[in-house]
């Protein structure tokens, strides 16, 4: 599996991926709203024998060394059974390191996402087989919720409406913080609490 930001001689395969899919944090949405042409150079797709199976948006933050994820666009029919782990043949490992890779080059270390809250992507966190788990990357970095946003509404926080594309959801969705732990950062600094 070989992942990689996308190029302009993707952009057909690219198209044809994401159109295909018709729900956005688990509700009805038309991806031809978006403006994918204007932002497909923030795109990193996953290739199977040179065929596009997953498309990821990456997008960097000009005020802080932070970046955004998501959303994720899985071929359809790729996978019997949706999991995140490897062997499953999802290429979330592929394109993470691929991503975490090119970020810490440029000294980002802090990524967000999003992501509803409902009864599946739970289920899948109390079993172990959510992403941080299936891909084993939870020793290398953390997690913080900084906010859940009730369905209907919109953030309060300037920076958690525009990576909720400043819409009201009809599901309630977490804005999520990662951070990759200072043992792992390119700093030679060690803090006293990473002593332990």
């Amino acid at each position: 599996m070989e992942s990689r930001r996308l190029t302009s001689d993707d952009l057909p395969e690219f198209l044809d991926l994401v159109l295909q899919h018709t729900k956005m944090q688990r509700s009805d949405f038309d991806a031809s709203t978006l403006d994918l042409e204007k932002t497909f150079d923030q795109y990193y797709g996953s290739f199977n024998d040179e065929v596009m199976v997953s498309a990821t948006r990456v997008a960097e933050f000009k005020s802080q060394p932070a970046y955004l994820i998501g959303p994720y666009y899985l071929k359809r029919n790729l996978l019997k059974t949706f999991s995140w782990k490897p062997e499953s043949g999802n290429p979330a490992q592929s394109f993470w390191e691929a991503i975490t890779t090119d970020m810490a080059k440029k000294g980002r270390y802090t990524a967000y996402y999003t992501r509803s809250i409902d009864k599946w992507p739970e289920r899948m966190r109390r079993n172990g087989r959510d992403f941080f788990s299936a891909l084993g990357i939870k020793d290398d970095w953390v997690r913080y919720i900084e906010e859940i946003v009730p369905a209907g509404k919109r953030s309060q926080y300037e920076l958690h409406d525009a990576i909720m594309m400043k819409r009201e959801w009809p599901v309630a969705v977490m804005v999520v913080k990662i951070c990759m732990r200072n043992s792992m950062r390119n700093h030679l600094y060690k803090l006293e609490e990473d002593d332990n």
